[in-house]
């Protein structure tokens, strides 16, 4: 039997996991397998888009639709293009975060045009509807503080591309994002 982060049973169970409520058992059983150290991983697994070393749910689910792409660039950096004809996910992670107040960073390789295009949202898993979200251009400007309200045991941090009236594409790249305890700077 083949064990390791490329393991054809790992996906299905840690979905299976997810789906019934069982997120912490899931985390520690995607942690084992992937070789990282217990609770090694920060709020944020891989915040400079660099390690395809671990799965999703908890490592980044990268998006190629009729939305647009998500792509890691070798070094580091997410590459995004969002075509801007559909609204939907292009890159996105399961997180555990304790209720309590949060602050995301985001920092652009440069000035992107069209990156009010793109926006972060985070969600209770299971929930369609966001607790928060912020154009991207503002996140990268100043900072995103949001609140995770209790009971929400899981959440979904994604990178949402927003179809226009007059769809235009946007294109950037990502090279970190910043996830921290507390509201203030950090």
């Amino acid at each position: 039997r083949r064990t390791g982060p490329r393991s054809p049973w790992l996906e299905p169970l840690l979905d299976r996991l997810v789906d019934a409520g069982a997120f912490a058992k899931a985390r520690t059983i995607w942690a084992s397998v992937s070789r990282l150290p217990a609770g090694g991983h920060g709020l944020i697994y891989d915040p400079q888009f660099e390690r395809e070393d671990a799965p999703p749910p908890f490592n980044w689910a990268l998006t190629s639709s009729t939305v647009g792409l998500a792509e890691r660039q070798r070094g580091g950096g997410l590459h995004v293009i969002a075509y801007g004809h559909e609204s939907g996910v292009l890159a996105e992670q399961l997180l555990l975060l304790p209720a309590g107040e949060y602050r995301l960073e985001t920092r652009l390789a440069a000035a992107a045009e069209r990156a009010a295009a793109l926006e972060w949202t985070i969600s209770c898993e299971g929930s369609r509807t966001p607790i928060a979200s912020i154009a991207l251009d503002a996140a990268a400007g100043h900072g995103w503080q949001f609140a995770i309200p209790s009971g929400c045991a899981a959440q979904r941090l994604a990178l949402v591309g927003r179809a226009g009236d007059f769809p235009r594409q946007a294109e950037l790249t990502i090279q970190r994002v910043t996830l921290s305890r507390g509201g203030g700077r950090g």
